[in-house]
Parts: C-alpha cells; structure tokens; sequence
C-alpha cells in the first residue's frame, strides 16, 4: 500500500480584469499540492479578499473545478486575491493579487446613423473600459451596419 500526504502549494489565478457594471465573469483559481501534484478539490477551503461595495464574489457550484463568479457592482478598481490555510506548517497560501476595474457600460452616439460610401463621421463615446490597452474597433455586418467589435 502506498499513502502520499501531500499539502497546500500553489493558489494560480486566473480571471479578466475589466467588468462591466452589473454585469460578470468568472475567476477560476488552479491548485497545486507542495509535491507539484493536484490535492481533493473538496476539502479546501478558498476565501477571497476584495473590496465588497465594488465586487461580489461567490463560489460557483462546479464539482470539477475551483471557480468564482465575480460581478461588478460599483465603479472602480479593486485589488482580489485568493486565500487558503495550508495544511502544514500552519501558514497561508495566497494567489497573486489582480486588479479588477468595474467600468461603465460604452455608450456610442449617435448609436445609428447612415452614411454613404466613402464618408466620414466623427462619433462620441462615453464609458466603457479605461486603461491606456483600451481601445474600440467597430466591424461592418449585416446589411452594412456597423457594431462595435468584440
């Protein structure tokens, strides 16, 4: 018979860092064991520390994986991060802290318009994601209207 003890090691995640208000995504939080080996999901206990009057943060119920739904309730930047007690040596594993911005919605205006080929139209924009690696690309779809790209 073999019997391997392994402990806490690594706390790795991973999310976006930009949110829309009410609006959210997911943060999944990979685990290693101290021995580089994957330890029973289901007897860890993960807590996140973020500031609670812009995020919400819960627990997802999958049973494959460690993942939290984060969602934007208030504008702003907040600092999250992951957090376990190990099981040995009494200490805590800490993920490495993200920063996340909940934005406002972009608005674009006028939100149609037509033009005809070769035309140019400047447009005004209020919200969305700030950040100097922000930027809006639009594409042509059907029936020659214009959206935003994703």
């Amino acid at each position: 018979m073999r019997v391997v003890v392994t402990g806490l090691g690594t706390l790795q995640l991973s999310t976006l860092d930009k949110i829309q208000l009410g609006s959210s995504t997911l943060a999944t939080i990979n685990i290693l064991g101290s021995g580089g080996d994957l330890p029973d999901l289901h007897l860890i206990e993960i807590r996140a520390e973020y500031n609670r009057d812009l995020l919400q943060i819960e627990r997802t119920d999958d049973p494959d994986a460690v993942q939290f739904r984060i969602s934007g309730r208030a504008l702003g930047t907040s600092s999250v991060q992951f957090k376990s007690d190990t099981t040995t040596g009494g200490g805590i594993e800490r993920s490495v802290s993200k920063q996340v911005q909940v934005f406002p919605p972009l608005r674009v205006n006028p939100e149609n318009l037509k033009l005809l080929t070769g035309a140019v139209y400047q447009y005004a924009g209020d919200g969305g994601p700030g950040g100097s690696d922000v930027s809006v690309q639009f594409s042509i779809g059907e029936f020659a209207f214009i959206y935003p790209a994703n």
